[in-house]
């Protein structure tokens, strides 16, 4: 055989047409009384079309959802996140390669406690990113930092 007869040969297809005879018909009609069978195959004009599905992208496991630098500073459950966005929290976070932690401005020691351990208090209900993790950092910081006489807030709440 010669390769250019081989082009000019008609391609034969394989189709499928599925016969339906009278004995076809009671076998399915006694089939679907039954139940469905094990080796019942489904006709193409009787079954429905199947949706495809669309794959999620496997980046998608690995996206991260964060805020958006240009998005307008939304309003928090407390005041601290107002107070935090304006400035009056002297932290902020050094996002460091194992985890993140504060970096204060100046040393919580020096701080003065009584409107910055009552703001962090009340922003410990606040649930979104980064006002919860300063909230609750810097409360534990304050708390775990020297008690200086000066700080009537700590003395008034421990003694009180």
């Amino acid at each position: 055989m010669n390769p250019s007869e081989d082009r000019k040969r008609p391609q034969k297809t394989a189709t499928a047409t599925p016969l339906k005879s009278s004995a076809t018909t009671r076998t399915s009609a006694k089939a679907a009384a039954s139940g469905p069978a094990k080796d019942a195959v489904a006709s193409p004009a009787k079954s429905e079309p199947t949706k495809a599905k669309p794959h999620p992208l496997p980046s998608a496991r690995l996206r991260v959802a964060t805020s958006s630098p240009f998005a307008k500073k939304g309003e928090g459950k407390t005041p601290f996140t107002v107070i935090y966005n304006g400035g009056g929290i002297p932290c902020r976070i050094n996002h460091g390669t194992a985890r993140c932690y504060l970096q204060w401005n100046k040393p919580p020691t020096e701080l003065p406690y009584d409107p910055l351990l009552l703001h962090c208090a009340e922003g410990i209900r606040e649930t979104t990113h980064p006002q919860n993790f300063v909230a609750r950092t810097a409360f534990q910081e304050l708390l775990a930092a020297e008690v200086r006489a000066d700080s009537p807030v700590l003395v008034a709440g421990i003694w009180g």
